[in-house]
């Protein structure tokens, strides 16, 4: 979660000093003032990026991980009521109906 508010902070700082850079008169300042200011906003920008789709990607992995041991978790679940079955014929569906 401190990723997530972050990545919020730095993108709403991020809006404020474009903001002020466009709003601002940059005709008045020297070009490669402008330009320099403009690249770093830009660098900025690309890190917020990166930033993004490393979280994307984070995400990907554990909904990847999830179903994996959900899946597995399943295949145990099928295996114990067939041990049970095997044992106790009918023991899972009053198991079931239990609960």
């Amino acid at each position: 979660m401190k990723n997530v508010k972050k990545i919020s902070d730095e993108k709403d700082k991020h809006e404020e000093n474009q903001r002020h850079f466009f709003s601002s008169r940059t005709a008045d300042l020297p070009e490669e003032i402008v330009e320099q200011e403009f690249l770093r906003l830009r660098k900025d920008f690309e890190k917020i990026i990166e930033c993004s789709l490393e979280k994307v990607s984070i995400s990907i992995q554990l909904s990847e991980l999830i179903d994996k041991y959900y899946r597995r978790l399943e295949v145990e679940l099928q295996k114990f009521k067939l041990e049970l079955e095997a044992d106790n014929a009918g023991i899972t569906e009053r198991l079931e109906k239990r609960n």
